[in-house]
């Protein structure tokens, strides 16, 4: 849906920004067919398609805009300098925080989403004092803290999110980092209020 989303975003700004119906030459979604789509597209989609893909003709490229949008221009640009003024370890950490759910990331997969050469990134790291490997461990020991403050966590579960293969694992790692168990740091963290119902 977020995919469809963009497409559709990125399809009505070019024809509002330029004040031309460009339609895309294709458009690739992973799903089922939908009418609805193919009729607002106005071009041939192809479904179920193993990547999601929009594509244009290289002619609309030259068709300059013709308006824009001050407002959203300076939000774009506060954007782009917030991200360039980003160091590379905390573009790092972004990373691994949201990998960590699908299992344990490694630095090829890490390097592959940032579009970076993995010695360079391994080299960049290094100037900034951290290896991928420091980063993995402390990424994965806030992660740990911010879970185990959630008493519905279960501590298998929290093993789990964070990539571990075990529990035993987990346990280990959270020894070395805060010199006692997970669930006797857990203990000594402030009981929350219990939940008041609400009367109707």
């Amino acid at each position: 849906m977020l995919t469809e989303a963009t497409f559709t975003f990125l399809v009505n700004m070019v024809r509002a920004g330029t004040g031309h119906m460009i339609k895309p030459k294709l458009v690739e979604l992973r799903r089922r067919p939908s009418e609805g789509l193919e009729t607002w597209f106005d071009c041939p989609i192809t479904w179920n398609a193993p990547h999601a893909r929009l594509i244009f003709d290289k002619a609309d490229l030259d068709i300059p805009f013709t308006s824009y949008n001050s407002e959203l221009l300076a939000m774009l640009d506060a954007a782009l300098k917030a991200e360039n003024t980003t160091s590379l370890t905390d573009q790092v950490r972004w990373h691994l925080r949201r990998a960590l759910t699908a299992g344990r990331p490694e630095l090829r997969s890490i390097a592959s989403e940032m579009a970076v050469n993995e010695r360079s990134l391994q080299r960049h790291l290094k100037n900034e004092g951290h290896s991928f490997k420091s980063l993995l461990s402390d990424t994965r020991h806030q992660l740990a803290r911010e879970y185990l403050a959630e008493p519905d966590f279960d501590i298998s579960e929290i093993a789990y999110l964070l990539g571990y293969e075990d529990q035993g694992s987990f346990y280990r790692a959270f020894q070395k980092w805060e010199h006692q168990t997970p669930a006797k740091w857990r203990s000594t963290l402030p009981k929350r209020p219990d939940k008041v119902p609400i009367q109707i």
